[in-house]
């Protein structure tokens, strides 16, 4: 169970420090690794390309909006933003189209996001201290903590539900409002082979990336075209066996059609020959 800093815990600092330590932490950030852009391409476009939000019970039959992003700073006025969490979604909420006016989630403005999600990467982003403090501060629900190198212990995923203004761990890594879960995943995506933490429905189905649903759908069609091509190959081949056994159909209707010319021509000329013996006092039918 995370616990809150009490009052004489926390630390209040006013606007003019509060912006000295963003304009520091823009400054002084590090890059991503290769890692890290993978696995929040993972968490990120998966969502946005095949997530089908649960319905409404208010409102059945309509498609509900959300707002995911990565790496988009959470604020509550949206001058200052506290802290940018790897992802997060917020159900029923439509991204603003303009965005000039709106560079941060306000949730003054908008609402709470129901998830958040941060992958560690160091050992200084204070995922299972302070950064769950905040969350809870906010009431956000669900919190989700992935480590894949173990900077904070055993490599694991950690998931948390507000339980009275507390996070505690849950059981299962599923999240009924959105209808899906998280789950680690070992396998190799851009170029990659490594453990990533990504989306998955009730069942455990991982939900696909853009790229992946595309490749699905090329090989797919490539599996169609294959299954065209020997459906076609196997018609030609019925259609050589159907020409080749009309050919010889034919052949032996010319066979019976001469036989049986020739047994016509043999009888009349077995009839000539007994006119012909007749003819010369002969009864060619006398035994």
């Amino acid at each position: 169970m995370i616990t809150p800093l009490t009052a004489s815990e926390s630390v209040v600092l006013d606007e003019d420090e509060l912006l000295a330590i963003e304009r520091i932490v823009e400054a002084e950030d590090p890059l991503d690794s290769p890692y890290s852009e993978i696995s929040q391409y993972l968490l990120f476009d998966p969502i946005n390309t095949s997530f089908v939000p649960p319905p409404d019970p208010l409102r059945p039959g309509v498609l509900r909006d959300f707002w995911a992003s990565a790496d988009v700073g959470i604020t509550l006025d949206g001058r200052i933003c506290i802290l940018a969490p790897d992802l997060f979604i917020s159900m029923d909420v439509k991204r603003p189209e303009n965005w000039q006016k709106n560079r941060a989630y306000h949730l003054r403005k908008f609402k709470v996001p129901e998830i958040v999600v941060e992958v560690v990467s160091n050992d200084e982003g204070n995922e299972l201290t302070t950064r769950p403090v905040q969350y809870a501060e906010w009431r956000i629900k669900y919190y989700a903590v992935f480590d894949p190198a173990g900077f904070l212990g055993e490599p694991k995923l950690y998931t948390f539900q507000l339980r009275g203004g507390k996070y505690e761990p849950m059981d299962v890594p599923f999240f009924p409002e959105l209808g899906i879960g998280l789950t680690p995943w070992t396998g190799k995506f851009g170029g990659m082979h490594a453990t990533f933490v990504r989306w998955c429905d009730a069942e455990g189905n991982i939900l696909k990336a853009g790229i992946e649903k595309a490749a699905e759908e090329a090989r797919r069609a490539d599996d169609n075209q294959l299954r065209a091509n020997w459906a076609e190959e196997r018609a030609a081949e019925e259609r050589r066996r159907a020409e080749e056994a009309e050919r010889k159909l034919a052949d032996l209707e010319q066979q019976a059609k001469s036989a049986e010319q020739k047994a016509a021509s043999a009888e009349q000329e077995a009839a000539n020959l007994r006119a012909l013996l007749r003819k010369l006092g002969v009864d060619p039918d006398a035994q």
